[in-house]
């Protein structure tokens, strides 16, 4: 039972780190559109919106990167974590204030969001964050016992 658990958490940390590694790229790459998708929130001030377009991207890299070794693993799923939550709420906010915006996830699209399937896909890596630290932890306390 335990070889498959490591298995299915190789797996699952695989596409996560794989996404977010692909994700921070593609923001990388432009910076300037995501500074506009961020903008489009309308949720913080031009300031917040300049830094978070310049370093997001390296965050989501690095701990995608962080999710692949097992000593940062633990901190990378917790902060991406953090992130995702973050995002589904300004998807919500952006949803519930009726906007028509692109999300900016994966670089600039030409579509306006379409909110039930972005919260959808948010919350499904919520889930597989989730499930890595839940895995990761599950190892820590089989090791002490």
């Amino acid at each position: 039972m335990a070889r498959a658990s490591s298995i299915i958490q190789w797996a699952i940390t695989l596409i996560l780190s794989g996404l977010f590694i692909y994700a921070g790229v593609i923001k990388m790459l432009r910076p300037d559109l995501l500074l506009v998708d961020i903008q489009s929130y309308d949720l913080v001030p031009y300031l917040v919106a300049y830094l978070g377009a310049l370093l997001l991207p390296p965050l989501q890299i690095v701990t995608g990167l962080g999710l692949l070794v097992r000593s940062l693993r633990k901190v990378s799923a917790t902060i991406l974590l953090l992130l995702m939550l973050v995002f589904i709420a300004a998807l919500i906010s952006a949803w519930s204030r009726g906007l028509d915006i692109s999300c900016g996830c994966f670089g600039k699209s030409e579509t306006a969001a379409n909110y039930p399937l972005l919260v959808v896909r948010d919350l499904t890596l919520i889930f597989g964050l989730s499930a890595v630290l839940f895995l990761e932890r599950r190892k820590v306390s089989d090791l002490s016992e």
